[in-house]
This record gives structure tokens, C-alpha cells and sequence, in this order.
């Protein structure tokens, strides 16, 4: 990430106590900043601030269960306060609200305020649903960070979105670039996938540029395909037991790819009998099928910037 938002964790304490953990352990190791008020928030003596932080925070994870909360000198919960701080001053918020809660006339007020915003809300049933929606959402939130940030800059949102469709486009045409003159260097060497490290000379210097969990696309949809990709190019190195080389850097690939591609001979190739060659056959189909997917999305990143201009 360029800066480390700030993610405010709005929810009733005694009942979500593992949950706030939970959420703050995963923004943390995303490279995000949670703030929770148990750890490291200080409460204000302002009417309406109960938490004056949360006028810092980039985004506000808002949960509601069954309870509303303690009231304020203010009258409202803190969890109403902290909504009704963040509606008012602009800043994003995702908002979880429990299927089939228990019936509170206090929290109902809340939920009802919510609902007449028309802010859209995600039903849940535990907690586990929880956690696994934000992690869903983790680009969703960071793209209207993002957003967010530049239109307090005034840029119109049309700039704001071209610029976020051309960085993801210049992005993932690298990786394609790549791809593809691995596929051209196949055909015109008649290589073979599985009795040659051609693949993973051309694939490794993209795995190493793009770690697993480290997620470096706005568009959610094709860092999610990128990561698919490299899960079944990661099984598939695994298994190999031929001696590879490997290219150092990402961008510089090309003038020494040819030079590091080490072609097997025929006693190497038996090794890959060990795992199987209908295995490495299916791993080369199943990243293969991912690329297409996500060269078409690259496809259709291209086309939106084209069209907002």
C-alpha cells in the first residue's frame, strides 16, 4: 500500500470482543491501520466526539448485533454516535447488521437510521461471516479509500477513476507481456511445458513480484485472478524436479530469458513421472484457463478508461 489507512472498528465491546480482534489481527497484516477504541483510541469530553478519532479514520467497519450499547452523556450508544460522526463528516463506511436479532427498541432506532440513509448494509449470521465479507471486500474498501482521498483534492471522479483503470491496466499488461512470449517462445522453440524450467523462468519473476496476500491492484476482480493464477503455478514448480534457473528481475526478464532457459534431457524428463504428467498437465490448464480470464478483464479495464475520459 502507498500509506496504511486508517480502518476505525465501530461494534459494542462484551459481545464482539474476539471478533475486534480478529479484524484488527487481518487489517494489520494487510499493511492497514485499525483503531479500536480498547487499544489504542481516546475517548472525548465533546458532546457527538465520543470517539474524536474517529474524524482521522479513512474508513468505519460498523457491526450490530443485538445490543446498542451504553449511552453517552449525549444520550445515543457509541456505536450510534460513532455513525452519526462519520455520516455527517463524509467518511466510507461498510455497515454488517445481524439476521434475526433480538428486538431493542434503542437499537432498532439505530438500524432504522441506517436503513433511511438508504446505506447499503450486508446481513450476517456469526461472526466467521463477517470476517470472510471483509476480507471479500478488503480491495472494495481500499478502492473507495482511495477515491475518497483524491476527491477531497477536488479531482472530478472520472479522472480519479481513469487514473485508478490505467495503473491496474499498466499493471497486468506487464504480466501479460510476459506470458505471452513465454507462450511464443514454446511454439517457436517447440519447447515442451513439463520437460523444460521454461515456465518457471518465466512465472517465478512474476512471483516474486506479486507475493501471496500481498494484493497490489485496485480492481479487486483481477488481483483476485492474478493470485488464483500464481496458487496453481506455485503447485506446480512445487512438484517439478528439474533443475531451474530463475530471472532476478521482473522488468529486465526479456534481454536474458533466452540465455537462462535450460532444456532438459530425456533422463531429467522422467523425473516428472514421480508426481504424474496428467498433474502438471491439469496445473498448466487450470492457470491457463485463470490468464484468459484475467487477460479479458485486463481487456475491460482498458476499455472503461477509454470510455470516462
Amino acid at each position: 500500500m502507498i500509506f496504511s489507512p486508517k480502518i476505525f472498528i465501530s461494534s459494542t465491546f462484551s459481545d464482539n470482543k474476539e471478533l475486534r480482534d480478529n479484524i484488527d489481527k487481518y487489517f494489520q497484516q494487510i499493511g492497514a491501520t485499525p483503531l479500536l477504541y480498547e487499544y489504542n483510541l481516546t475517548p472525548s469530553t465533546k458532546p457527538l466526539t465520543y470517539r474524536t478519532d474517529i474524524l482521522e479514520a479513512d474508513f468505519i467497519i460498523l457491526i450490530i448485533k443485538d445490543k446498542y450499547g451504553t449511552k453517552t452523556k449525549s444520550g445515543f450508544s457509541g456505536i450510534h454516535e460513532e455513525y452519526k460522526i462519520a455520516s455527517a463528516n463524509g467518511i466510507p463506511m461498510h455497515i454488517y447488521l445481524k439476521k434475526n436479532p433480538k428486538e431493542s427498541k434503542k437499537k432498532n432506532k439505530l438500524v432504522d437510521e441506517v436503513k433511511s440513509e438508504g446505506i447499503s448494509y450486508y446481513y450476517f449470521e456469526n461472526d466467521e461471516e463477517v470476517l470472510n465479507q471483509i476480507k471479500k471486500t478488503t480491495f472494495v474498501i481500499a478502492k473507495e479509500i482511495m477515491l475518497n482521498q483524491i476527491t477531497k483534492n477536488n479531482l472530478p471522479r472520472n479522472t480519479i477513476i481513469n487514473l485508478a483503470s490505467n495503473e491496474d491496466y499498466n499493471k497486468a499488461m506487464e504480466i501479460i507481456s510476459i506470458i505471452e512470449d513465454m507462450r511464443k517462445l514454446v511454439v517457436s522453440n517447440e519447447l515442451d511445458w513439463i520437460y523444460t524450467d521454461i515456465f518457471t523462468v518465466c512465472v517465478e519473476p512474476i512471483m516474486y513480484e506479486f507475493p501471496a496476500l500481498q494484493h497490489k491492484f485496485i480492481n479487486w476482480k483481477i488481483d483476485e485472478l492474478l493470485q488464483e493464477m500464481l496458487i496453481v503455478a506455485r503447485e506446480f514448480i512445487k512438484h517439478s524436479t528439474l533443475d531451474f534457473s530463475t530471472v532476478g528481475n521482473f522488468r529486465e526478464y526479456k534481454i536474458s530469458i533466452l540465455a537462462k532457459i535450460e532444456v532438459s534431457n530425456l533422463s531429467n524428463a522422467n523425473n516428472s513421472n514421480i508426481w504424474g504428467i496428467s498433474n502438471y498437465e491439469n496445473c498448466l490448464k487450470r492457470f491457463f484457463g485463470k490468464y484468459e480470464e484475467f487477460k479479458k478483464i485486463t481487456q475491460d479495464i482498458r476499455i472503461e478508461a477509454d470510455i470516462i475520459k
